[in-house]
């Protein structure tokens, strides 16, 4: 199998609907993760880590808006307005840090997420990461 941007470019793939599903996906997978995409293949899921959150830049680290239904985000008990501030210890000062930091991880792996809640407590939490999920079915 080829992959070209994320499109599985199979010679049997000339059905008009795998190919807009396959665009589709990667167009969910831009806007999760704010760039990307990965080639997906039948036979096994593949792609990046996924936790399952949109977020923001702020001065103190990076600060939850929203957290996706059944994440692992959402498991390890992220709340919207936590500010994550460290991965596995490694400060977080950048969007692209919490970025860069997730995308190192092989899904099924376990990271400590170290959050500032909106009391001002200071939090760690375990995640592990997964898989990004199959928008389409």
């Amino acid at each position: 199998m080829h992959c070209f941007g994320g499109i599985n470019a199979r010679s049997q793939d000339s059905d008009i609907r795998t190919v807009l599903r396959n665009i589709l996906t990667i167009t969910v997978i831009a806007f999760t993760l704010g760039f990307g995409a990965y080639c997906k293949t039948p036979e096994k899921k593949t792609g990046p880590a996924y936790l399952g959150v949109l977020y923001q830049q702020t001065r103190h680290g990076v600060e939850i808006v929203q957290i996706m239904p059944n994440s692992p985000a959402l498991s390890a008990g992220l709340a919207i307005g936590d500010t994550i501030v460290a991965v596995d210890g490694e400060r977080v000062g950048r969007a692209s840090s919490l970025r860069l930091a997730i995308l190192a991880r092989k899904p099924g792996a376990s990271i400590v997420l170290t959050v500032l809640r909106a009391s001002g407590d200071r939090e760690n939490l375990t995640a592990t990461v997964d898989n990004l999920p199959d928008p389409i079915r």
